[in-house]
């Protein structure tokens, strides 16, 4: 389950098809409370939500209160997840992430070197100015990764590294860096943007590239419930768990067609906004 707590970042990337959505609303705490009560005490729900990520593809070190959220997701024995851009994770607050025994941290950086850097994160801005910033990105992560190899030696660290043509020289080099530094996962993703085609195949099946389609929920900040985490998801309002609880959002008609859609794992019949998913492969398969 993923919770937006914050609508904002503090970046606006050019390959992020969510920057256009930030409003800078936040969740309400009590709600978010509220929330993780349902889930714990509902069965089917605690059964496959027991990981929540606390980013919602926003910058969720924004969120004032979210040292408070993490305690208490893990008071009630959750698995607690998030993706940062790393700019905030500072000495202090890597510390308390790690006191809070946080058990996955991803950092999402494009880039070991300030041209291929800015254009993913720098946000356009100067050379120097972007070279500054990687540079604290870079000893942040490599203070947390120090740090969780004694305090906190079963959290995990993740770097995301998004491929394009302006990126694809440095991932090997990027790997052997940040394998020095100590990370335990290197990950390798698509522009979210770069749409497939599979319109020119003879025959479509689908095949889910991960668990993602099924399990990735996202509760936005003003209560909205998203299939997934994807830009074309946020498209896809299937309840508010503000106006009927969580659980009255899965029990609807809406919610119940659109994944009765989606697990069919037929082309023509998912939904229209999952079909040029990036988190989806296409096999071309003959008629015969």
């Amino acid at each position: 389950m993923i919770f937006m707590l914050t609508n904002n970042c503090n970046l606006r990337c050019p390959m992020c098809g969510h920057s256009s959505h930030n409003n800078g609303e936040a969740m309400p705490f009590d709600k978010y409370i509220s929330l993780l009560d349902e889930i714990k005490k509902t069965p089917d729900m605690w059964e496959k939500h027991k990981w929540v990520r606390l980013d919602g593809n926003r910058e969720p070190l924004l969120y004032g209160k979210l040292i408070q959220a993490i305690q208490e997701a893990k008071k009630r024995s959750f698995y607690v997840n998030l993706i940062t851009n790393g700019i905030l994770l500072s000495k202090q607050t890597s510390d308390l992430l790690i006191g809070r025994k946080v058990d996955a941290i991803n950092i999402s950086i494009t880039g070991i070197s300030s041209n291929v850097y800015r254009y993913f994160q720098g946000a356009g801005g100067g050379i120097e100015k972007t070279g500054e910033q990687l540079n604290r990105v870079i000893n942040n992560v490599a203070y947390l990764s120090e740090q969780r190899t004694f305090r906190a030696p079963k959290m995990h660290i993740r770097i995301s590294f998004i491929v394009t043509s302006q990126s694809v020289k440095e991932v090997r080099k990027a790997f052997e860096f940040w394998k020095k530094i100590g990370v335990n996962e290197f990950q390798i993703t698509q522009d979210s943007n770069t749409a497939f085609n599979p319109e020119t195949e003879v025959r479509r099946r689908i095949y889910r590239s991960s668990k993602t389609c099924l399990s990735s929920l996202v509760i936005a900040s003003n209560g909205d419930v998203f299939p997934c985490c994807m830009p074309a998801g946020e498209g896809v309002v299937l309840g508010n768990c503000f106006e009927k609880n969580l659980n009255g959002v899965f029990q609807s008609d809406r919610f119940r067609s659109f994944f009765e859609s989606l697990s069919t794992l037929d082309f023509y019949k998912i939904p229209q906004s999952c079909r040029n998913c990036f988190q989806i492969v296409y096999e071309a398969q003959s008629s015969s």
